[in-house]
């Protein structure tokens, strides 16, 4: 629920289309170019005293055809996710940041070239 808020809020802001070159868990490797969020390596964090509040960090994927691309996307989308007090459906965010500068990583076996970006978010379910 809360990564899918993520998605919804990018997408409004038009970065991609979910289910286009917009994803939540996985990217088709076919796609050329498109942005991932990802599940934190083990999971979201749970606050026993604060219940329905969230406060932990995601790996954000970029992809594209080349490094000057795929860097240029992320310099982009870092500004769209350096935000305060964002009212989604179903989630309020206090805040979602990047706290990372983008990692390239070398060239894919499908040509492509993807970055990754940290993510910091702060949340309450309603």
């Amino acid at each position: 629920m809360i990564l899918e808020a993520i998605a919804s809020y990018l997408q409004s802001k038009n970065v991609g289309k979910i289910g286009n070159d917009l994803f939540c868990y996985y990217m088709p490797p076919k796609i050329p170019r498109g942005y991932l969020i990802m599940t934190p390596n083990d999971g979201i964090h749970i606050d026993p005293e604060l219940k329905g509040y969230y406060q932990d960090m995601f790996p954000f994927m970029i992809r594209a055809e080349n490094v000057t691309k795929v860097n240029q996307l992320s310099t982009s989308v870092m500004a769209v996710l350096d935000v305060t007090d964002i009212d989604t459906k179903d989630v309020f965010f206090h805040y979602i940041r990047p706290i990372s500068l983008p990692t390239i990583y070398p060239q894919n076996d499908g040509g492509s070239f993807e970055a990754g970006v940290v993510i910091e978010f702060s949340c309450y379910i309603k």
